[in-house]
Formats: structure tokens, C-alpha cells, sequence
């Protein structure tokens, strides 16, 4: 009966061990510095931006009745769309040292700050108003579901500073 030689299997096990030893962490730790502290982030980066999406599809109802807001340019779509894109990446930037306050509750709720955000993202990409809609009723409620368990207090005199315009009335019936 013919044998085998094990010389290919022992060959192909030790290139692989050798390529695997080579995947190693050697450069120590990754070059990230956060250089403000959570609240600023939230200020500066994620209250405006999320301001911006849930300004950006609305319905204002008045006693001349009901007028509905939709991003409508490219322009508009393109404000929205950044939005998205700095409070999806916001959520990753909350999961660092020192901002992580623990590695349960926090990170999942950062995480859904990521994962709605995201939601955001795809319905600007879209240029989905509807979609748009619901993305932002998904990123209200990560954004309470985190501030219900982590709430500090608000600063003593916080900036009044108007939501920046997006989206314009919607002419003719839908």
C-alpha cells in the first residue's frame, strides 16, 4: 500500500504558522489622541448636526395650515448627508479612552449612535425623504435612550445659537 509523505502538510503548517506569528500587535498602541472632552464633542460636533437632521423634515402646522420640509437641492441633500456623517463617526470617537465611561451600557449606546446615524446616512444617500424621517425618529431615540442613563447637567449659560436652515416648504400636494 502506497504511504504518503508528510513532508508537503508539515511544510504548508509551518509557513502558515510563520505568517500567523507576524500578525501580532508590535507597534503598541494606536496613535489616537481625543483632545476634547465629551461634553464639547456633543456641543461643537453631535447637537448641531443631529439639530440639522431633525430640522431638515418637518411638518409646521399653523392656523394657515400644514407645510412640510424636505431637503430639495443637491446642496441640501449634501448638508444633510455631512450631518450624518459627523454623528455616525461622532459614536466611534465616544467609544474611546477617556470618553468610554464603561465597556457596557456606554459603548452599546454609542454604538447606536453609530448604527443610526448610519440609517441617516443611507435616506440622505437615497435622497429618501420618508426614509429621512424615520432615520431621524431612530437617532432621537438612541440619543435620549444614552442621555436617559448618562445626563449631565446642561452648562451654566449654553450658546443660542438658531438651527441652520435646511430644507425649504414643499410646493404643490404630495
Amino acid at each position: 500500500m502506497p504511504t504518503r509523505s508528510a513532508g508537503p502538510v508539515r511544510l504548508a503548517l509551518s509557513i502558515a504558522l510563520v505568517l500567523a506569528s507576524g500578525c501580532g500587535d508590535t507597534h503598541g498602541p494606536l496613535p489616537f489622541k481625543p483632545v476634547v472632552e465629551t461634553r464639547l464633542l456633543m456641543e461643537a460636533m453631535v447637537d448641531p448636526q443631529a439639530d440639522l437632521i431633525w430640522q431638515s423634515v418637518k411638518t409646521v402646522v399653523s392656523e394657515a395650515g400644514a407645510t412640510e420640509f424636505r431637503p430639495q437641492t443637491d446642496a441640501e441633500w449634501a448638508q444633510v448627508l455631512h450631518a450624518a456623517a459627523s454623528v455616525t463617526e461622532a459614536g466611534n470617537l465616544l467609544m474611546m479612552a477617556p470618553r468610554a465611561r464603561d465597556t457596557g451600557n456606554w459603548m452599546r449606546a454609542a454604538q447606536a449612535l453609530v448604527d443610526s446615524g448610519s440609517y441617516v446616512l443611507r435616506a440622505a444617500q437615497a435622497k429618501n425623504p420618508d426614509m429621512l424621517f424615520e432615520a431621524g425618529a431612530v437617532l432621537y431615540e438612541a440619543c435620549n435612550a444614552c442621555h436617559r442613563q448618562y445626563h449631565w447637567a446642561p452648562p451654566p449659560d449654553p450658546p443660542k445659537v438658531p438651527p441652520r436652515p435646511v430644507g425649504r416648504p414643499v410646493t404643490g400636494s404630495r
